[in-house]
């Protein structure tokens, strides 16, 4: 990365660092026409900027509205004390006190990672344990090849520990099909929660489908534990008019690999037509049918879009269209007759709040996304 870059896109980066071993952030002013993956590119060589997004969630209110001479924190990744080699030409300076959070590591959470759920548990302290339920995710949110399971099953259970010190221990287990957790699995088989969800509209039943409807109706939802960036994404010098807003969506042909990304784009104003659906199994595949010309667009989270463009090595030939996309939240559920899943629904959420008051859930989260 050079400096002419950083002049290219207008970046002028005001890096601020702790001194000692304090970790160290960076702000940056918005110049007109920033977005948030050219900001990621030159911060860390890749435009996926979820990190960059987990740590200003509480300056933004989209990912397309960024606001010219806005401040945005730009966080180092855990461990490093300064940035990229070009950084060191910047000027440094020191960010407010109350802007530091710990980026020691967490109290660590004996996990056992396992695809039968029969799994045995031994017992901690005399403590209760907890069976939990997840499945590699099409995004990167869970994956049993992630440290700590992914982004999501590590902060499920940094917050069931923070709110409940005397937890036994976790078993964690990857089982694929999503159908069997609401259908069997939860209800039946001793399984307290599942993650990760989207939440379905539940107060617009007529528009959702049969399974989301037993969502509705027979899971609860924990609080956000995640949120996603969802973005649109068309071949460049293709992307319609900011103008033109959520509407122009109903006459071009899209690509998706995740149904709840489309919801990001119903809830913006989208009207998504069947006929102009195509729903595969990966953002790789939505880019080769992009590429061929076969759709007009495709819509993604940003970290999976970011995964399929480095793979591809062809990232020149499209571009973002940050306005009509949106933002989407994780969840758990827990199976609304089950007690003991009820009452570790509660505990996340409690735990959730606890942490992300610390400032232990953005560090959780620059753990997992610089060491996946």
């Amino acid at each position: 990365m050079k400096l002419s870059i950083l002049a290219a896109i207008g970046l002028n980066f005001v890096a601020v660092c702790a001194a000692q071993a304090a970790p160290c952030d960076a702000f940056y002013e918005v110049q007109p026409k920033n977005k948030l993956s050219d900001i990621a590119k030159v911060a860390y060589g890749s435009g996926d900027y979820q990190l960059i997004f987990s740590r200003n969630l509480d300056r933004l209110t989209s990912i397309a509205n960024l606001s010219e001479e806005q401040e945005l924190v730009i966080p180092c990744l855990p461990g490093e004390l300064g940035r990229s080699p070009d950084a060191v030409a910047l000027t440094f300076r020191m960010l407010p006190l109350e802007e530091f959070t710990s980026m020691s590591p967490s109290t660590p959470l004996v996990t056992t990672v396992s695809t039968n759920p029969s799994a045995p548990v031994q017992a901690k302290g005399g403590s209760a344990d907890l069976a939990l339920l997840t499945a590699n995710d099409s995004t990167g949110l869970a994956g049993e090849d992630q440290s700590n399971g992914g982004v999501v099953p590590a902060l499920v259970k940094r917050a069931l520990s923070a709110s409940n010190p005397t937890l036994g221990q976790v078993n964690l287990s990857f089982i694929d099909d999503r159908d069997a957790h609401v259908e069997t699995l939860l209800p039946r088989a001793g399984f307290a929660l599942s993650f990760p969800w989207r939440m379905p509209d539940c107060e617009q039943p007529a528009n959702l489908t049969p399974n989301q409807q037993l969502l509705c109706r027979d899971f609860a939802f924990s609080d956000s534990i995640y949120t996603l960036a969802v973005s649109v994404f068309t071949n460049r010098g293709r992307a319609p008019d900011q103008a033109q807003g959520f509407g122009v969506l109903s006459a071009m042909k899209l690509c998706a690999s995740e149904p709840a990304d489309l919801m990001v784009l119903s809830q913006g104003g989208a009207r998504i037509l069947n006929e102009n659906l195509r729903m595969t199994s990966s953002s790789s595949e939505c880019f080769d049918l992009l590429a061929s010309g076969e759709v007009d667009a495709l819509v993604a989270d940003a970290s999976s879009v970011d995964q399929a463009l480095l793979a591809r090595g062809d990232a020149q030939k499209f571009e973002e269209a940050p306005w009509l996309g949106g933002l989407s939240s994780v969840h758990a559920i827990a199976f609304k007759g089950n007690q003991a899943g009820m009452t570790a629904l509660g505990q996340l959420n409690a735990g959730l709040d606890e942490i992300k008051t610390s400032g232990e859930w953005f560090d959780v989260i620059a753990r997992q996304l610089s060491n996946p």
